[in-house]
């Protein structure tokens, strides 16, 4: 079975999904995931915070390369 990039896309985020709510909690449905990627996408060459406190214990730390979420 050949699996065109869009499928392969929606898979991989509902597995993040799955990944991430097992770990941390609710706030992170396919759609919630979308919505932080476009995000990132828009802002991503802004100069951003160094270090945000985000409810639940998580810390978002970002420079203008990558974003990793901490919790």
């Amino acid at each position: 079975i050949i699996e065109t990039e869009e499928e392969y896309g929606n898979r991989l985020i509902e597995k993040l999904s799955r990944d991430l709510t097992k770990k941390y909690g609710k706030g992170f449905s396919g759609t919630n995931i979308k919505n932080m990627r476009r995000f990132y996408r828009v802002y991503e060459k802004s100069q951003p915070a160094a270090e945000l406190e985000w409810g639940g214990g998580f810390r978002i730390t970002a420079d203008s390369y990558r974003l990793k979420v901490e919790g």
